[in-house]
């Protein structure tokens, strides 16, 4: 099950595009903090 190879994995990468990080020049702090809390759970 893809739960069990994801819970034995060493590293997890998440790619995102610059635009879901950044608007305006700035972080996107809220949404980052989200995705963070997302990825924890």
């Amino acid at each position: 099950m893809i739960a069990d190879v994801l819970a034995q994995a060493k590293r997890i990468v998440v790619k995102t595009g610059s635009a879901l990080i950044a608007e305006d020049g700035h972080p996107r702090l809220a949404w980052l903090e989200k995705l963070a809390a997302d990825i924890a759970a």
